[in-house]
């Protein structure tokens, strides 16, 4: 199916969510969930973060290219002000190229979703509406 790169960023973010969850201390670990929901999942995760290269490499790029250091000769870049529309501009249309992802064999049902642990999953309203746009089995 056709998405555009920004839903795949969207979508990375929402499966990421439902993997794994950050503990008191702030590790990250994973949730318990069935065998079957967490290879979904992850076959999932791996087409899609397969699919951001593109996308990352264009990100660095413009850093590089319109960025300037934090302390003189030395990384991490900053874009400057001046440069930020620019920087978003640029960025924006790399978020509005097409790619092609097959997710049918990763879809999930009602099941699969209620059965992971934990429901303090924090995900924007745009995520939560990407994540069954294209990963939920649609229910008659």
């Amino acid at each position: 199916m056709e998405m555009q790169m920004s839903e795949v960023l969207l979508l990375a973010s929402a499966v990421e969510a439902l993997m794994k969850t950050t503990t008191e201390d702030g590790k990250q670990i994973s949730r318990k969930m069935s065998f079957r929901t967490k290879s979904r999942l992850v076959k999932a995760y791996d087409k899609i973060s397969r699919e951001l290269v593109p996308y990352e490499s264009t990100r660095v790029d413009l850093i590089k290219r319109l960025g300037v250091p934090i302390k003189e000769g030395e990384e991490p870049l900053q874009v400057p002000e001046k440069s930020l529309k620019k920087f978003y501009e640029e960025l924006g249309k790399a978020l509005e190229t097409k790619t092609e992802i097959n997710l049918d064999y990763c879809k999930l049902t009602d099941e699969d979703i209620e059965g992971i642990e934990g429901n303090d999953i924090e995900l924007q309203d745009e995520a939560i509406r990407t994540f069954v746009k294209y990963m939920q089995v649609e229910t008659a």
